[in-house]
């Protein structure tokens, strides 16, 4: 009897270390492919901004500061969780999880001010086109997104000031995590740095669902004020083209409710979950995928869809991305189908102008023996040129 309950613990233990072992595989084969999508997205957004003159202004600085701190995303948060995944501790010592950690925490800050930022800077270019150009300038706005990541680099170090016994926070390797961070199961080591953190989050969430809902009252005024001239015929063919359509409004109406329904989606379980953990946790029995999927996954997904929405939302984006893999496409394929040789300059050329001389000389030679005609008021006369 006893020998066989020692058996049949020991073959549920097997099983639970090949369904954990399955897990954590499965886990790294899917954060190597978010990681490398990532890296590509947001570094090819980084050189579409960079190439395109047109899109150095705020708006453009702006979304290359996002993509900036989703690429450090990718590089920091990204790789070093995959390493930790597999070996299950802290790589070389405590003070590099300590490190990555403090880097971990600036780039999702500045990552989350800045999709605040952009909505903001969209609603008062809808509501306020003629003061925009005043009130947002590049120098402002650079000034802006270096205050963010100097304030960003100051609130994530104050784990490290060694404050913990007054609840401001410490960095450490978390097992149920598989990562370096803040313990959400410590409150009184924790507990209040975390509440700063995650209802600044919440406040962003909120300032972000106000400006895009302003967005979408002002397009569907400009919707309801020029609907009823489509309907007069002398007005409609006064109109442009593009105002009959009405294709740039449903299309920024588009944009902005993906926006907001992806940064939500992602966003926003995080913080409500982060809360509620951090106040409550002993009252809820949430597995340890469980904290990885609501605590990093959905910010995975954020900076993954980051590129792809702004990107394929503008129109500078998708035509340089076009250009972009048509080059691509056309270097890989180069080798495999061989063009042929094209002769040089100097050869060309000069074929070139040995050719117009003969042609020349058979002209000349046609004019010199054809008869020529010319023809007086009564006469007409012919002969030949000698």
């Amino acid at each position: 009897m006893i020998d066989s309950i020692n058996i049949s613990s020991s073959t549920d233990s097997s099983l639970f270390e090949y369904h954990q072992d399955f897990i954590d595989v499965a886990t790294i084969v899917i954060l190597i492919i978010l990681a490398i999508a990532c890296i590509l997205g947001n570094s090819l957004s980084m050189i579409v901004i960079y190439r395109n003159k047109n899109m150095h202004d705020p708006s453009g600085l702006l979304m290359a500061n996002l993509a900036t701190a989703d690429l450090c995303i990718g590089l920091i948060f990204m790789t070093t969780t995959i390493v930790y995944t597999w070996k299950k501790t802290y790589m070389v010592n405590e003070i590099t999880c300590k490190i990555r950690a403090y880097l971990v925490t600036i780039t999702v800050m500045v990552s989350q001010f800045t999709a605040a930022y952009i909505a903001l800077d969209r609603c008062i270019y809808v509501c306020k086109p003629l003061h925009y150009p005043l009130w947002i300038t590049k120098t402002k706005m650079a000034c802006l997104i270096a205050l963010t990541w100097i304030l960003a680099s100051f609130i994530s170090a104050i784990p490290l000031m060694q404050l913990h016994q007054f609840g401001f926070g410490r960095y450490q390797y978390i097992d149920y995590l598989y990562s370096c961070w803040l313990n959400i199961k410590n409150f009184p080591q924790n507990g209040g740095f975390l509440i700063l953190l995650f209802n600044a989050f919440v406040g962003l969430l909120f300032m972000v669902l106000i400006c895009y809902i302003i967005i979408l009252y002002k397009a569907k005024k400009v919707h309801t004020t020029i609907q009823p001239l489509r309907t007069q015929p002398n007005v409609k063919h006064q109109l442009p083209i593009r105002m009959v359509k009405l294709s740039w409004i449903n299309k920024p109406t588009k944009t902005s409710v993906i926006l907001v329904g992806v940064y939500l989606a992602c966003a926003a379980p995080t913080a409500i979950f982060g809360i509620a953990m951090t106040f409550n946790y002993q009252y809820y029995n949430v597995s340890n995928i469980g904290y990885r999927i609501m605590l990093y996954w959905c910010l995975y997904a954020n900076a993954l869809a980051n590129p792809f929405i702004f990107g394929f939302s503008h129109r500078d984006f998708r035509q340089t991305y076009r250009s972009l893999c048509c080059k691509f496409t056309l270097r890989c394929a180069v080798p495999f189908f061989p063009v042929k040789q094209q002769p040089s300059n100097e050869s060309l050329s000069f074929t070139i102008m040995q050719s117009s001389i003969t042609d020349h000389r058979k002209a000349s030679r046609r004019i010199r023996h054809c008869p020529t005609t010319v023809t007086t008021v009564g006469q007409t006369s012919t002969f030949r040129n000698f």
